[in-house]
């Protein structure tokens, strides 16, 4: 008697699933690896030069790179790590970006050139939340299908960061979607309080939060819709502005809602204090490079006198 056979065909759900848990697995593994190349260059600084710079606040290392007190190649080295220290206390970096050191290296050989122009935030490292774009770094929005999609081009806002001479280092934490109080997503896991490792930092800037709260750098920037920079920098205790939607540009920036015409957002700056906060908005607003670049940015400088007008009153 005949044998009937029956074929069903592939199932792709099934097929899907294990190639995402394939790629988480793998994610997994060079974040690992990632973290040891971030260490290994950070342990070239001796624990006490390190420790040093680690106490100077946002205005004294701008001061220390300008006068050549110290470069930058060394400066990145404190801040890698300092936020490996954070990503084990709150687990708040996803992952250190990888051509970094040339970038600072650049930056030294850039001031040791005679006339060498070092602009407003020259050697100043900045960590950068996963949706807005870098350079072939992944801004997967917590998706595990876009692990492995390296982005092609730079977000305006890092784009500009760079323009500036800060050193964008590392991609922080967030919330799957960035539509979630919580911080977590399924690749990273998710990021703790820094002062009570039974809560949460909350927001999708919560890795952000988290990283500056605990000493991991000394500003960032993150984004917000509906809180995603002002509920966790009020639940780790540090200062973060939400500028009008239209202030930064969105281009290059990664949304989970594409087309959004009325839930606006924007970027903006996270950092222990409102000062250091003012004084990056007063470098990015200085010209009208984001107009230049994205013509629906409105052509509008920092106005200080409105700013004296404001703590007059």
């Amino acid at each position: 008697m005949n044998k009937i056979s029956f074929s069903f065909g592939e199932y792709p759900a099934q097929n899907r699933r294990i190639d995402l848990n394939g790629k988480l697995s793998r994610r997994g593994k060079d974040r690992e690896i990632n973290f040891e190349s971030a260490r290994s260059n950070a342990e070239k600084l001796e624990q006490e030069k390190a420790e040093a710079i680690l106490s100077w606040d946002f205005d004294l290392p701008r001061k220390k790179l300008w006068d050549d007190d110290v470069s930058c190649t060394d400066v990145l080295r404190v801040y890698q790590r300092a936020a490996l220290s954070s990503a084990e206390r709150t687990n708040c970096v996803c992952m250190f970006v990888e051509d970094v050191t040339e970038i600072a290296k650049g930056l030294d050989e850039q001031a040791a050139t005679p006339g060498g122009q070092k602009p407003a935030l020259f050697g100043i490292p900045v960590s950068i939340k996963e949706n807005i774009r870098i350079k072939n770094m992944c801004s997967t929005l917590g998706y595990m299908q876009e692990l492995y999609t390296p982005s092609k081009k730079k977000s305006v806002i890092v784009e500009q960061l760079l323009h500036h001479g800060a050193v964008p280092f590392v991609h922080t934490n967030i919330s799957q979607s960035l539509v979630s109080y919580g911080c977590s997503d399924p690749i990273y896991g998710a990021t703790t309080n820094p002062y009570n490792p039974e809560r949460v930092s909350r927001g999708s800037s919560g890795g952000e939060a988290a990283l500056i709260a605990t000493g991991g750098i000394v500003f960032g920037i993150g984004s917000d819709v509906d809180g995603s920079i002002r509920i966790p920098s009020t639940l780790c205790g540090i200062s973060g502005f939400k500028p009008s939607s239209v202030r930064f540009s969105h281009t290059f920036t990664t949304s989970s809602i594409p087309g959004r015409q009325l839930v606006t957002s924007n970027e903006g700056p996270m950092a222990k204090s409102i000062t250091t906060c003012i004084e990056y908005l007063k470098v990015a607003w200085s010209d009208l490079f984001l107009y230049n670049v994205d013509p629906f940015v409105p052509p509008i400088k920092w106005q200080e006198e409105i700013t004296e007008e404001a703590e007059d009153w």
